[in-house]
């Protein structure tokens, strides 16, 4: 079932217009400076939500470069836990929070507060995803762009000065000046769009569970015609009520290396190794041919 793509104009302007709402809309750009709106997609049912460049929206097919560059489709929860995640990483920084928000002089009384507030915001945004965080969140928030290398946070120093109470100095050459954030991260193509793989926030593991049933149905499946339990993948399909074009092309699964099927059972394969990947991969019967094909090092 494909996909359907549809773009609100209500979540274009604010992002509050949705039960899940987006909480970048209006302050995320691509690397070439497009604005990239909200979308979501419909499969099975299920919502999955996205940002997409502006100039693959207005009239230019998602597939083909445009005038202007080639644009960006990517997952909305990622990018906005990334932000979220950067904020809160500068709020944990004593030393960098003091640095650029607090004047020179002031007294360790002061600094020491305006450190446990940030420290509490910082947590509060991570843990907490309520409608008071959200608006907390997009009144620091002044632009957020996704390059090819780093994710730029700016924020807006004044506004966050004031949420944690932090003395400024109205002199100073930096006082309204924006505050970057620069968190980096490789853009990489999985099927029809990007994910942002940051380094520092890959997760030890990484369980897919519809890569881990496949794997485990390949093994099962094979043994099966191994066994002469039955006679054909023909009769598996029908047994297990799928098409048998799905099962031919899972039962290769259980040719894999060793050190691979071991890898997908505990999570730990390659952050872009999905179960579509995987499929339409034209596995070799070389188990180190498998590891290179696939992304294993």
């Amino acid at each position: 079932m494909q996909a359907q793509f549809v773009s609100n104009t209500a979540v274009r302007r604010s992002g509050k217009s949705l039960k899940e709402p987006s909480l970048l809309a209006g302050l995320l750009f691509d690397g070439d400076g497009n604005r990239m709106t909200p979308s979501h997609a419909m499969k099975n049912g299920k919502r999955y939500r996205y940002y997409i460049s502006n100039n693959l929206i207005a009239g230019t097919s998602r597939d083909r470069k445009s005038e202007t560059g080639e644009g960006l489709r990517i997952p909305a929860q990622e990018i906005e836990q990334h932000v979220v995640t950067s904020i809160a990483a500068f709020l944990a920084d004593a030393q960098r929070v003091i640095a650029e928000l607090c004047p020179s002089g002031i007294s360790p009384a002061v600094a020491g507060a305006a450190i446990r507030r940030a420290s509490s915001l910082g947590n509060e945004l991570e843990t907490d995803s309520s409608r008071e965080h959200y608006e907390a969140i997009r009144s620091l928030v002044a632009r957020v762009q996704v390059g090819d290398g780093a994710i730029a946070v700016t924020l807006r120093r004044q506004s966050l000065a004031e949420r944690l109470s932090a003395p400024t100095d109205p002199g100073s050459s930096n006082a309204d000046a924006p505050l970057e954030l620069t968190m980096p991260a490789e853009l990489r193509r999985i099927g029809k769009e990007k994910r942002l793989i940051v380094a520092a926030l890959v997760p030890k593991t990484n369980p897919d569970a519809a890569l881990i049933k496949a794997v485990v149905r390949a093994h099962q499946w094979f043994e099966m015609l191994k066994n002469r339990t039955v006679e054909s993948i023909t009769e598996i399909a029908k047994a297990e009520g799928l098409p048998r074009t799905y099962v031919s092309s899972v039962i290769p699964f259980a040719l894999l290396a060793p050190d691979i099927t071991s890898a997908v059972l505990e999570g730990t394969q390659p952050i872009d190794l999905s179960l579509d990947r995987l499929i339409n991969a034209k596995l070799p019967l070389d188990w180190a041919e498998q590891r290179s094909v696939l992304g294993f090092k």
